[in-house]
Formats: structure tokens, C-alpha cells, sequence
């Protein structure tokens, strides 16, 4: 998990807007504390406009003690319908991972905040995309289109 504190943030934080795409990348391998043995960690977002976003991670670990686990969240019910594409009920998003590298668990959280019900309904649900196995080195890319 990132820490939490001034201490634990990004760096190398550069953005690029263009007529056909909005890009946005940093390095987040200080927002980890020592224990999770992140030597280095580049994130990049595109937002292809019209298109889909990409998310490009690569990175590398000192130490791979368990799988490497990313977590999306979403409020639009999620339905794994095929492997490697998630769907999302009532809307034409699909999140699109490689099947060969994740397990995917899906979580429904029940809100109680009434402000956050008021705007988000009564469930998020959290995406779970687990390595498969431990690495301590990778580039994983994933498409929201």
C-alpha cells in the first residue's frame, strides 16, 4: 500500500496536451514505504481523445514477496464477461488487462456516507487485478475504452 505523509509522494510529475491526446506520467516509486522494496515505479495515463485511456506501469522491486495487485474502483456495476475485458452494466466502458498475467476479483462496498450514496448510489465495487505470480520486474498496460 502508499503511504500516507508529505514524505510518501510522486516525482518526475510531467504532463503534455496535444490536439489528439492528453498524457500525464511520474514516477511513484517514494509513495511506498521501505517494506514494499519498490526500487522504481513510472505510471503514465493517455487519454486518447475520443478514444481510450492507456495506463503503461512498469516497474521493479527489490524483492517480490507476493503478487503485485493494482485496484480500480468503479460505480458502475463491473461483470467480468470474458477474460481480459471487464464490462461495465449500463454504460460502453470496458477495462481491457491481459488475461495471461491477472486474476481478477470483483468487490461490492456498501457506502454509508449519505453525501457519497447521493452521488455515487448505494455500492462502489472495487476491481482487484492480481499477478498471477511474483515479479519483481514488469511493464503492465491497461485500457479503458
Amino acid at each position: 500500500m502508499q503511504a500516507p505523509g508529505r514524505d510518501f509522494k510522486a516525482t518526475e510529475v510531467s504532463c503534455n496536451n496535444t490536439d489528439t491526446a492528453v498524457s500525464f506520467s511520474l514516477d511513484i516509486s517514494k509513495a511506498y514505504p521501505d517494506s514494499a522494496y519498490v526500487k522504481t515505479w513510472k505510471r503514465s495515463f493517455t487519454y486518447r481523445r475520443g478514444k481510450q485511456i492507456e495506463i503503461n506501469d512498469r516497474y521493479t522491486l527489490d524483492k517480490a514477496l507476493k503478487p503485485t495487485r493494482w485496484t480500480f474502483m468503479s460505480y458502475p456495476e463491473p461483470v467480468l464477461k470474458k477474460p481480459g475485458t471487464i464490462e461495465f452494466k449500463g454504460n460502453s466502458k470496458v477495462l481491457v488487462y491481459s488475461e495471461k498475467l491477472f486474476n481478477v476479483t470483483i468487490e461490492p462496498l456498501t457506502l454509508t456516507d449519505g453525501k457519497l450514496s447521493a452521488e455515487w448510489g448505494n455500492t462502489l465495487y472495487r476491481i482487484l487485478l492480481t499477478r498471477k505470480s511474483k515479479t519483481k520486474s514488469e511493464t503492465c498496460t491497461f485500457i479503458i475504452k
